[in-house]
């Protein structure tokens, strides 16, 4: 008995040890040290890919681009997988954002 009291009281008071602070960055980073600077880059050209001259990489390239979805397709393909997770009785309110908040008998719940 008198072990377990001991283990206990050794268990309480190693729960009471605060984790050793973290030591501060020895010095400022600096950007030029980084990499960060530099000249700036103009964007590439549309159809810069045009300059290799290989029809190859032109079909590859137009077919990427063709099959892309914009940002709001994307989002909307998004919102619809969501969707398709939540079950029926729970998709009565929608919010503002792509997701749906969980609902009971038609009433919206906070989480």
């Amino acid at each position: 008995m008198r072990f377990i009291l001991m283990l206990v009281a050794a268990a309480s008071l190693a729960g009471c040890v605060l984790p050793p602070r973290d030591a501060p960055h020895p010095r400022q980073l600096q950007s030029d040290r980084l990499g960060l600077t530099g000249q700036f880059v103009e964007r590439a050209p549309e159809g810069w890919w045009n300059s290799f001259q290989d029809p190859q990489l032109d079909r590859l390239i137009r077919a990427g681009l063709q099959d892309s979805p914009t940002l709001a397709q994307a989002q909307a393909r998004l919102a619809e997988a969501v969707a398709q997770t939540i079950p029926p009785d729970r998709r009565c309110c929608r919010t503002r954002t792509w997701m749906r908040a969980p609902c009971i008998n038609g009433l919206r719940r906070t989480i």
